[in-house]
């Protein structure tokens, strides 16, 4: 591996000799030189960043849409390729304390790159997927039905047995902000020759998951059930690999997409 390393930067040399080949790494100097153009290069996109900040600032003060932030790394420039919708906000109690935050169950938009550079928008409030071309242009796409999912105590109680499980303190009342119902997907994976897969929300953890899938035209191409106790993490054009929970491991399956 170190060998294969060195030789990708040009820092170590091999010559054939008879039925050897004599291998070399360059002289410290050269190491250290190689370095240096490194940390400058890597100093020149921390520096595109931090410039970037006061407009990354201001895109969140807007508090009407989140920036989606493009980082070109040869030449460390940063612009906007997208924005999503803010979360729905509410109040929450930790003691005698009280914080705005983000409603738990609330629509979130989510994004995603295609190989070809091609963004994708999820829109949760419409189950919409809005498509950037690699040249800039813009596809909306229209807005598709979703059956409503009302969250219950028993939703409200697995969050909080969830976030006490990691470490949420007991000795002190903390309540959060749940949505009246659950949003239209809960994530959404895009396929490299384009379509988007969006994991709709469910009234029972145990049942099946279901994925609603949206073509580059925005258009709802089909829905996909995934098999009992399968999710789905990445799509590829002949296969959805997924991990499928049993009582006591996880394990990666992969499956034929028809």
């Amino acid at each position: 591996m170190a060998a294969a390393q060195l030789r990708a930067v040009g820092l170590l040399d091999e010559m054939p000799d008879g039925g050897r080949t004599l291998v070399w790494v360059k002289p410290p100097k050269e190491i250290l030189t190689r370095l240096r153009i490194g940390m400058r290069k890597l100093r020149g996109q921390y520096d595109a960043i931090e410039d970037a900040l006061p407009r990354l600032d201001a895109g969140y003060s807007e508090k009407d849409s989140l920036p989606v932030l493009r980082l070109n790394l040869s030449g460390g420039t940063v612009d906007t390729v997208a924005r999503l919708s803010v979360p729905e906000f509410g109040e929450a109690t930790f003691g005698p304390q009280k914080q705005t935050v983000a409603q738990i169950f609330g629509p979130t938009d989510v994004f995603g790159v295609l190989p070809d550079g091609t963004v994708w928008v999820a829109r949760a409030r419409t189950m919409s997927v809005d498509w950037r071309a690699p040249d800039g242009t813009w596809t909306t796409g229209p807005a598709h039905p979703y059956t409503r999912v009302t969250v219950t105590d028993e939703d409200r109680k697995r969050v909080m047995d969830r976030l006490h499980a990691r470490g949420l303190p007991t000795n002190v009342e903390v309540v959060f902000p749940f949505a009246k119902t659950k949003p239209s997907f809960e994530a959404g994976i895009g396929r490299p020759g384009g379509e988007v897969w969006l994991q709709l929300s469910r009234a029972d953890e145990a049942d099946p998951i279901s994925y609603a899938v949206i073509g580059k035209d925005g258009k709802m191409q089909r829905t996909m059930l995934a098999p009992p106790g399968v999710g789905i993490t990445s799509v590829s054009n002949q296969y959805a690999y997924g991990a499928l929970k049993t009582e006591d491991r996880r394990e990666l399956v992969r499956l034929a997409i028809p």
